[in-house]
């Protein structure tokens, strides 16, 4: 009951509000003003009916400053709601773009595994025929060479310099080739 009251009171004081500003001041209170300047007064009649018209445009201006007050807030809490439902929508989407990464990651670690034990029954079966060739083939000489051999030099681009005389300090730093071979067993 206290609430209507509060809403009551400031009802009232909106009104009062209104009427106070048309009665102090506006087009019709200077018209007035201006009629009785002339020594002519207004009759009580006239100014009391002038003044019961501008109370209840003060009921109606009070109520229509309430409905534009009611209808802004309908329209922001109609827009936050549609942004709060574009926001949800987008974390859904999100929400399900991270459970598709989550499963493919699974996916992609069930296959990596796969592939690793493959590679790891594979590298078990070169290693154990590279261990039955070795007791196969007994080591007669176990003497190994390397004998290098230069081919020339390239610069940083891959080319081969046209000269063969120091280069300036200008061009890029040459590479060495060198073909390696390396001799085990080696024949007589």
């Amino acid at each position: 009951m206290g609430n209507w009251f509060h809403d009551a009171g400031l009802f009232l004081f909106a009104v009062l509000a209104h009427w106070q500003a048309l009665l102090t001041g506006g087009f019709v209170i200077a018209a007035v003003g201006l009629y009785e300047r002339k020594k002519r007064t207004l009759p009580w009649e006239a100014y009391a009916f002038i003044a019961t018209m501008f109370g209840l445009y003060s009921v109606f201006a009070a109520w229509q400053d309430e409905h534009r007050n009611a209808n802004a807030v309908i329209a922001e809490k109609a827009t936050e709601v549609s942004l709060k439902n574009i926001c949800l929508q987008d974390a859904r989407v999100e929400h399900a773009y991270l459970e598709g990464l989550q499963g493919m990651n699974a996916s992609q670690r069930q296959t990596i595994d796969k592939q690793q034990q493959a590679n790891d029954a594979q590298q078990r079966d070169v290693s154990s025929c590279v261990v039955s060739l070795g007791k196969m083939n007994p080591v007669i000489r176990e003497k190994i060479t390397v004998i290098s051999i230069p081919l020339g030099t390239i610069d940083v681009l891959g080319h081969f310099p046209i000269s063969t005389k120091a280069p300036p300090k200008t061009i890029l730093p040459l590479r060495y080739i060198s073909e390696i071979f390396v001799v085990t067993n080696e024949p007589e």
